[in-house]
């Protein structure tokens, strides 16, 4: 059930998720949710782990991932309501042992994005050459 409304699954992923398994903040929008990037600076070497602790212990959490950055290590990529749920998600990893600090980046519009064809097409090329 969605926002008062039942969606079936197959209907839902469609939805949400495109051809390339990306998934579409616009869904998340149409249900009254919001959609962002939690930029997390892990320190001692413990990315992975914190990454993992983060995906586990969250529902709203879409994905993490281990990036090489000057700013954060870690992204978490979610979804949220309100602003109380983001200050609870963001208090919530704040306090994993080893999180340094925690800053968000909130979707507000997608401005261009390649559809599956045209990536898939410049793979071609590139791996041609």
């Amino acid at each position: 059930m969605v926002n008062g409304r039942t969606v079936k699954s197959d209907e839902m992923s469609r939805r949400m998720i495109g051809k390339t398994g990306v998934f579409y903040p616009e869904w998340f929008w149409e249900q009254g949710f919001r959609f962002a990037d939690l930029l997390v600076l892990v320190k001692k070497g413990q990315t992975e782990r914190v990454g993992k602790e983060v995906y586990k212990k969250f529902n709203n959490v879409l994905f993490t991932s281990w990036r090489i950055n000057t700013v954060a290590n870690l992204v978490v990529q979610t979804y949220y309501q309100n602003s109380l749920e983001l200050r609870d998600l963001i208090e919530g990893i704040s306090k994993i042992e080893d999180v340094e600090r925690v800053e968000f980046s909130e979707y507000v519009n997608i401005l261009g994005r390649r559809s599956y064809e045209e990536v898939e097409k410049n793979i071609a090329q590139v791996t041609s050459e």
